[in-house]
């Protein structure tokens, strides 16, 4: 019997994903809730579990912390794998559903808050951003009854949290969701039907079913109903207790999510026959408030106005939408490998290490990330339009991250890049996702701003540096003595580590020590040094690139050139290069015009780290 504790708070839609998950599963655990409102008032146990984000949701297994609500519930499924599985066993599936929840949260949220944030053309360029979001979805789910078929699975779990405050979106930004997307608000309401989902998912969605309920039934039905919605209404005083608003004194995400409802109070007293001031005293004195705040009373419509519009919607809802079943063929042959990729993007060099890894042939093909993208990149990545996208047998799959696990899935019985154990694998999950989330902007920004915003920049860079050295510690690689996933994830960037230290002064060695000889111990890798860009010798190049600080490139560092002319292969490959490290400040119309397409490299590669001399 495993030792299951969730450290949550209720509202959390990230936390309803991991509820969600560990109901489908049947597992019973713990639950605690934290008070989120603000570091010194999170307990010692979250912060002891979560150093890195101090955040919500946390699941502890046997003593052991697993973060981040979408490697948690893959967590889930692997410690129960003999209870409903929610990630698919087929790769390629599993590949493209990791590819959607990952969508779901780089995507749906944020654009969804910005619905909740703005006002006027902002808000309208949100609405059309949002609604193009759900359509991408929506074509995802297709006339399937859930993202994965007949199943309930991963993606439904991650995005059926977010459903909950449809009502929200539709009042703040006035727009219809079932009409922009029917199909996907059906598959919503399926959802709802589960238990694992209605035990999970809390007010917002609550307050649409049950208010509605109030004025479409009659009898014994709605008294049922009515004694429901009491409950929900006192959960809901317990939790806002005495304070002025749900987070304190300032009027917050729960707060935003809840006073739409406010303008429908009425509408349920009268057409269910009873009193919410009585019921629930202090969520009407929290209502009135809200009411009164600006913001709140722009948005919602006057309870009159809902109180007449009762009647159109009686006709409106319990809509039922026709389900077709479909499948997907999920055999496939494994015969062409084909990478769609730009020879200097480290997102890229991921994918190659790890096919270097496990030692699998493949088609290379370079691609325009600044002109025309070719038409089978559109048409492989309709969604980002951007590479690395892995195509195997005829199927696409996007993002780094997945394609490197999905490669690992791919060829099980080669060289493993993620643990075999439960707990390591969520774990190098975590750390892979906090390099996608961290290192690459923070990187970016040490010679994108100047002056104390780089100081600044500066800083947080080191500080992501050495919480990375403090996972690595005294192992050789992250994973111990094998080479794997975060290994894969990080090594690429390490090759920018000059350009860091040039544009911002600073040692990243002296900073990090164990991290750099770690970095040392990677690029000795051939699978590494062979998919890293190149810093070979090149005297031609050297002539090249002499001439450049005489032209176009007047502005270029000339430590940054000395540095760059002996590592260049050919032209195009300099030309790219000192693009982008650094002299993306300049105006794009300032570019030399490119040379003839690149060749895709095999030849060795060395080191890319200063030697000692060179220091």
């Amino acid at each position: 019997m495993k030792s299951v504790v969730l450290l949550d708070f209720w509202v959390s839609p990230f936390g309803q994903r991991c509820r969600i998950a560990l109901a489908e599963k049947g597992v019973e655990y713990e639950y605690r809730e934290e008070n989120i409102s603000g570091d010194k008032n999170k307990s010692p146990l979250l912060l002891e579990s979560n150093p890195v984000y101090k955040k919500i949701p946390v699941l502890i297994l046997d003593g052991k912390p697993v973060c981040e609500s979408l490697i948690i519930v893959q967590c889930i499924d692997e410690a129960w794998p003999d209870r409903a599985p929610l990630v698919p066993a087929d790769p390629y599936a599993r590949a493209q559903a990791r590819f959607w929840a990952d969508f779901v949260d780089k995507k749906v949220f944020d654009s969804a808050k910005n619905l909740l944030m703005l006002k006027g053309e902002a808000q309208e360029a949100a609405k059309e951003e949002f609604i193009e979001i759900l359509r991408l979805l929506e074509g995802e789910l297709g006339d399937k009854k859930y993202f994965g078929g007949d199943a309930f699975g991963f993606v439904d779990i991650a995005l059926v949290p977010l459903t909950t405050w449809f009502y929200s979106f539709e009042t703040y930004a006035g727009f219809s969701v079932e009409e922009a997307v029917p199909k996907l608000v059906a598959w919503s309401k399926r959802c709802l039907e589960r238990a694992s989902v209605a035990n999970s998912v809390y007010d917002p969605v609550k307050f649409y079913e049950y208010g509605s309920r109030l004025w479409k039934l009659k009898g014994e039905a709605q008294a049922a109903t009515k004694e429901e919605f009491i409950v929900i209404l006192k959960l809901l005083e317990g939790e806002l207790g005495a304070k002025k608003y749900f987070g304190g004194d300032a009027f917050g995400f729960v707060d935003i999510a809840l006073a739409p409802f406010v303008s429908w109070f009425y509408s349920y007293e009268t057409s269910a026959g009873f009193s919410i001031e009585e019921a629930a005293p202090k969520v009407a004195a929290w209502a009135k408030r809200s009411m009164e705040r600006e913001s709140v009373a722009n948005a919602v419509s006057h309870p009159d106005k809902i109180y007449e519009m009762v009647g159109v919607l009686k006709k409106k809802f319990g809509v039922e939408y026709g389900e077709r079943e479909s499948g997907r063929d999920t055999k496939r042959a494994m015969k062409s490998v084909v990478l769609l990729d730009f020879w200097a993007s480290p997102f890229g060099q991921r994918c190659r290490i790890a096919l270097a890894e496990k030692g699998v042939e493949y088609e290379y093909r370079e691609e325009n990330i600044r002109g025309d993208k070719s038409p089978l990149l559109l048409e492989s990545n309709p969604v980002h339009k951007k590479i690395p996208v892995l195509i195997l047998d005829g199927k696409p799959v996007c993002e780094s991250l997945i394609i490197v696990q999905y490669i690992d899935e791919a060829w099980p019985d080669r060289a493993p890049l993620l643990p075999a154990d439960l707990y390591a694998r969520a774990q190098a999950r975590f750390w892979a996702d906090f390099v996608d989330k961290k290192v690459c902007d923070s990187a970016k920004n040490l010679w994108i701003v100047k002056g104390e915003a780089q100081e600044a920049a500066k800083e947080e860079f080191i500080e992501i540096l050495r919480l990375l050295e403090g996972e690595l510690g005294d192992k050789k690689y992250f994973g111990g003595d094998a080479f794997g996933f975060v290994d894969i994830v990080l090594v690429p960037f390490t090759t920018w580590f000059y350009s860091c230290e040039t544009y911002a002064g600073f040692s990243v060695e002296e900073a990090v020590p164990k991290l750099v000889a770690w970095s040392k111990r990677c690029l000795e890798r051939p699978s590494v040094a062979n998919s890293v860009y190149d810093p070979v010798e090149d005297n031609e190049n050297c002539r090249l690139l002499q001439l450049w600080p005489q032209t176009r490139h007047a502005n270029v560092k000339p430590q940054a050139l000395e540095w760059l002319q002996p590592r260049l292969l050919v032209p195009q490959e300099a030309h790219e290069l000192v693009n982008l490290v650094g002299v993306r400040k300049r105006r794009h119309g300032d570019a030399l015009p490119l040379q003839a397409p690149l060749a895709p490299r095999h030849q060795p590669r060395s080191m890319h780290l200063r030697s000692e001399a060179s220091k």
